[in-house]
């Protein structure tokens, strides 16, 4: 069965056997919930390295799905895509996600463009940051993360220009989970 067709039991299953042809997960615009998509979640988590590319754009997931995911981000070596536009998240989402690529440096697109009750450009000091604490990152990356426009290197130049993380900024962010 092709990802694209596959349903939520499917791949629930698929991802608790860790598939290794399960490259993908798509439920892109299908109007799922957190309930919903909550046990498929929880499968990506306890194997963060199944899949390489997660569509769950145009759904109605909130930040109760978003924060899950940002832990997913913080935990794999092999997510490459992930795309959350339009759905309903909101501040906690973009700030997990964020804090999540300061160890996360696999991902290279990531879309949340379209979120309800985000101000634009409110957590760029939050992306600026991951991206100082985790400069490594492949020069095609891509973050639509307000507008279907790329703000990486935009958040990347910023981050240059910010001084060099210390020793302590690592340690802060490492074993306080703070900035």
């Amino acid at each position: 069965m092709e990802e694209s067709a596959c349903t939520v039991h499917c791949a629930v299953k698929r991802v608790q056997d860790q598939d290794r042809t399960l490259e993908y997960l798509n439920f892109h615009n299908q109007r799922h919930s957190d309930a919903q998509m909550a046990m498929v979640v929880y499968c990506l988590i306890i194997h963060p390295n199944v899949v390489s590319k997660i569509y769950f754009g145009l759904n109605q997931l909130t930040d109760e799905t978003g924060a899950k995911l940002a832990q997913l981000v913080a935990n794999t070596i092999s997510l490459k895509l992930l795309d959350l536009r339009a759905n309903k998240f909101g501040c906690l989402t973009y700030s997990t996600i964020a804090r999540s690529l300061c160890v996360n440096s696999s991902l290279v697109i990531l879309r949340l463009c379209g979120n309800t009750a985000v101000q634009r450009y409110h957590f760029d000091h939050e992306f600026i940051n991951a991206l100082r604490l985790n400069p490594v990152r492949d020069l095609k990356s891509e973050w639509r993360i307000y507008t279907r426009t790329n703000e990486f290197n935009r958040l990347k130049d910023a981050a240059e220009k910010h001084v060099a993380p210390s020793m302590l900024d690592f340690l802060l962010f490492m074993h306080l989970g703070t900035k």
